[in-house]
């Protein structure tokens, strides 16, 4: 080691050269690992997590639910045996009111047993306990986050009383900062105790297992649990369809591994996270091979040195282990800068990936696993930047490397060189495809037509809570909120929604249409809208009326379809006046259809436009939030500002939030797309500049070696455009091989990005032969300069030279 740090010193720019590389690649590397690593390994900070469970149902066709029956949570903590500890959670928003601005807040619901069935201790107060499901003051406990962003960490707010949603809470109690809840990413800004009569039909269960219980057991004991939990409910099942009703029915019990939590806000980055990690692994790769040229080089120039320490005795053993110590010092070198490198490396991704919520639950830490990849790092990193020239250095031949006179060397005595620029375009090929895939992908889902008019439309989400809403008489609420807003300077029109104009669809539910079987499946997406909806978000109405201030609950029940569900539930028929239920084949008189309106897609911009139904909000059942939808004709955000007042102005104690335009929706939507276009392009461009500056180092190398041979052949009568070929044709040759072996890596690379892709297919002949031929552009630019350079020698100075 000590001669390898030797060795090493006489090269002070190659070493500080190949320490970089390595460290860009191994940094990347890293920092997209520790991100995968801590989204889906990374342990709950409680007590023993490994002995924790997530309970979930399984239905007939193998399909996981996780949010069970309430019913359930309560069989199974009435005498659990194979369980030390059963807990529930749910959450919702509500709005809470601490006698100054009222924030809109993300409330969890939990069990008495919660905090103490994790075995999380508070950083201040008290945790919620089992005799608060009963409690008439709802002690409630506020996360470190929440505390430190609201109260500005003041202690005195333990024992203060707020207001959710108008009822009281007393805070009890603050939470460890590290501790983030059963889902990371999705924190709870306040917990409360779960009432003994859950307000929710399903939960979150998790269960703690007994030591010594098996997972066989704790099944065994979920699944007696559910069956009296589906006992309790089949009642409630009755206006169920039957194929619907024996599917809930005959679900089964499970058990998942819990300890790194319930891993829901997490699941849409995980996609995204392994494909960086195989980017970031190609372009590792490339940098192993480019410094793989580097050290076969220096390997070359070493040929003399080598071949006296053979003829001074030195086995060739011990030549292999010594160019492989070297090699060693350089990867760990290499490592231990990337691993630092990946501290910014890895901030940089999850600000552009990542939630607010979603970056502070994933905390960059040093721990085993972490460890554990670095070294398997150093290991391949070794072996691949250290064979090859390792391979040459034990391969000298004593009796030529003496002769000072030796002949300075043919093209295939740097075939080893070739092989790597041959495995550097194999390598890069598939890189260059999948960020061509990924970049006409993200092209064509920027094309898409939403259906709604985007452009000049801000959106306001107005809190209002069930309570609040029933003391200022709902509707009237409703019709208010919009008359302010129409007020407002600048304001063209405006109109209410439960859900944005461009989420109309996320939520869906089972529906009843006249004329059709009542045991088929039927369901839709829904909307609960308000007065001038359509016009205002610019989607036409193709047939019948929209909503107007007449649609009230003194009015027949009325409902708007889009084109997409007339074409599953009415084809062929006048859909005016068809009839709708919604709880039951029995109600199916309940609604009259009077509009149908144009498709239009939801931030889900991949999925197409489903069957939808539109509900007049002046005749909702349950007055709930609404979002604020204002069309103007100046500055959205100065306009969004004068809204906001004039809201306040009609209740102050309105939380007034998600301040936005829809344009900036869509490109939220187009956040994560966008994003992946532009790093795989960058990764692309990155192991395309690599392959270049290889292909160029190898083919300038070895025309420079061989000056005597293209002297001689000038000399005989080649010409220069025949040199110039000859050299072009040889790194054609490379690369063309490179790409044989490079397509279908690519297509089997491409496979894996399937699910990312819109518009295009992952067998895609433009985006491969594309970058077939920017590979070849480039391997044809990169020999291009060594051949004219050797092109223009004259054949009596480079015989004169050699």
């Amino acid at each position: 080691m000590r001669s390898a740090l030797r060795s090493l010193a006489t090269a002070p720019a190659l070493t500080a050269v190949v320490v970089i590389v390595l460290a860009l690649g191994i940094g990347a590397n890293t920092a997209v690992f520790s991100l995968l690593d801590e989204a889906l390994l990374e342990e709950l900070p409680v007590r023993d997590p490994q002995q924790l469970r997530t309970a979930v149902v399984i239905s007939r066709d193998g399909a996981t639910i996780s949010n069970v029956p309430a019913e359930l949570f309560a069989e199974l903590r009435r005498e659990p045996r194979a369980f030390s500890g059963v807990l529930a959670c749910w959450s919702t928003e509500m709005n809470l009111d601490a006698g100054a601005d009222v924030d809109r807040v993300l409330v969890q619901y939990v069990s008495g047993s919660y905090f103490s069935t994790l075995g999380v201790s508070m950083f201040a107060g008290r945790a919620i306990r089992e005799v608060d499901e009963n409690a008439a003051d709802r002690p409630a406990v506020l996360s470190h986050r929440f505390w430190m962003r609201r109260f500005g960490g003041d202690p005195a707010v333990l024992g203060r009383a707020v207001l959710l949603n108008g009822l009281p809470a007393v805070v009890v109690g603050i939470t460890p900062p590290e501790f983030f809840g059963l889902d990371r990413g999705a924190a709870a800004d306040v917990t409360i105790a779960l009432p003994t009569r859950a307000p929710f039909s399903n939960l979150w269960v998790t269960v703690r297992m007994r030591p010594g219980a098996t997972d066989a057991q704790g099944v065994a004991e979920a699944d007696a649990a559910l069956k009296q939990a589906l006992e309790r409910i089949r009642s409630r099942l009755s206006r169920y369809r039957d194929a619907d009703r024996q599917q809930i029915l005959t679900m089964k019990a499970g058990l998942r591994p819990a300890a790194a939590g319930m891993e829901v806000a997490m699941r849409d980055y995980i996609a995204s996270f392994r494909v960086l990690l195989l980017l970031s692994a190609g372009v590792l790769l490339i940098a192993c091979v480019n410094v793989a040229h580097l050290l076969l080089a220096r390997a070359l120039a070493r040929t003399h040195e080598f071949g006296v320490r053979l003829a001074l005795g030195a086995s060739r053993a011990r030549l292999l282990r010594q160019v492989l110590a070297e090699s060693g010092v350089l990867a760990v070198l290499g490592t231990a800068l990337g691993v630092l490198s990946a501290i910014p490396i890895r901030s940089a991704l999850t600000r552009l990936l990542l939630s607010d919520l979603a970056h502070q639950a994933l905390a960059f830490r040093v721990d085993a696993h972490l460890l554990a990849y670095s070294s398997l790092l150093v290991v391949l990193t070794v072996v691949v930047v250290g064979l090859v020239p390792a391979l040459r250095a034990s391969r000298v031949d004593i009796s030529v490397t003496l002769q000072r006179a030796a002949p300075r060397g043919r093209a295939r005595r740097y075939g080893l060189a070739k092989a790597l620029v041959v495995a550097q375009i194999a390598a890069a090929l598939p890189l260059l495809v999948g960020a061509a895939l990924l970049v006409r992908s993200f092209r064509e889902l920027s094309a898409i037509d939403t259906g709604v008019a985007l452009d000049r439309m801000v959106t306001l989400r107005v809190g209002l809570s069930p309570r609040e809403t029933q003391q200022i008489q709902s509707t009237q609420i409703y019709a208010d909120l919009v008359d302010r807003a129409r007020a407002v300077p600048g304001v063209d029109s405006a109109a209410l929604g439960w859900d944005y104009a461009l989420g109309s669809g996320r939520s869906a539910k089972s529906i009843w249409v006249e004329g059709r079987p009542p045991e088929t499946n039927q369901s839709s997406g829904f909307n609960v809208i308000g007065p001038g909806f359509f016009a205002n978000a610019g989607i036409p109405v193709v047939l019948g009326r929209e909503f107007t201030d007449a649609d009230t609950t003194r009015a027949r029940r009325v409902v708007v379809v889009n084109e997409a569900w007339v074409r599953r539930y009415a084809p062929g028929r006048n859909p005016i006046g068809l009839h709708v239920g919604d709880t039951g084949a029995d109600s199916i008189a309940k609604y009259d259809v009077i509009g149908v309106v144009r498709d239009s897609r939801t931030v889900a911009l991949r999925q197409t436009a489903g069957p939808m139904l539109y509900q007049p909000l002046m005749q909702d059942d349950w007055a709930g939030d609404v979002v604020l939808h204002v069309r103007v004709s100046t500055d959205p955000r100065g306009v969004a500002a004068r809204v906001r007042d004039a809201i306040h102005g009609l209740n102050p104690h309105l939380p007034v939030y998600d301040e936005t335009t829809l344009l900036e929706r869509r490109a939220q939507a187009l956040g994560g797309d966008r994003v992946m276009a532009e790093l795989s392009s960058s990764v692309g461009f990155l192991a395309l500049l690599l392959t270049t500056l290889g292909i160029y180092g190898v083919i300038a190398y070895t025309v420079g070696r061989r000056t005597a041979e293209i002297g001689i052949r000038m000399a005989l009568g080649a010409t220069s455009r025949s040199v110039r070929w000859m050299v072009v044709r040889e790194t054609l040759a490379l690369a063309a091989a490179g790409v044989s072996i490079g397509v279908p890596l690519a297509l089997a690379g491409a496979r894996g990005l399937a699910s990312m892709l819109f518009g295009v297919g992952p067998q895609d002949p433009a985006a491969l032969s594309g970058s077939v031929a920017m590979l070849l552009l480039v391997a044809c630019v990169a020999g291009g300069v060594p051949a004219s350079r050797a092109a223009r020698l004259q054949p009596s100075t480079a015989l004169r030279r050699e």
